[in-house]
């Protein structure tokens, strides 16, 4: 990409961040109409930051996606592997994450389906749709 050529960015990704520092770093965005949420770094033993806009982010799409089909959020299922989808997830009535998610991801959801190896998304179709 031509990051120069952009006039503002989606979302910005903050690498290799002690925890203390980003959990400074998440109040004080808070207050500025910024969402940041964690993940574990794959540089190391810090984290890393997903800071956006509030309305840029997979909470808000879930949120507005609600509002347009005139759905109740406890509807709707989330599904996701990493730690960018605690917003997802935060925003669905039922909360899932795959089995190859990281730990923190799967102590948040309400149910741990098969990783993406094992057809998960399958058997959440199954289980919670078709049944």
């Amino acid at each position: 990409h031509d990051y120069h050529k952009m006039e503002k960015p989606l979302h910005v990704l903050c690498q290799d961040v002690a925890y203390e520092k980003a959990a400074i770093a998440i109040k004080t965005l808070s207050q500025m109409n910024l969402s940041a949420h964690k993940i574990p770094s794959r540089l190391g033993t810090n984290l890393e930051l997903v800071i956006s806009h509030n309305s840029a982010t997979k909470e808000h799409g879930v949120n507005k996606l609600a509002e347009i089909l005139n759905i109740k959020k406890s509807e709707i299922i989330g599904v996701g592997d990493g730690g960018i989808d605690f917003p997802l997830l935060k925003a669905c009535g039922l909360k899932v994450a795959m089995g190859n998610a990281d730990d923190d991801l799967k102590s948040f959801a309400n149910y741990i389906a098969p990783s993406v190896e094992h057809d998960g998304i399958a058997e959440v179709i199954n289980r919670f749709i078709l049944n």
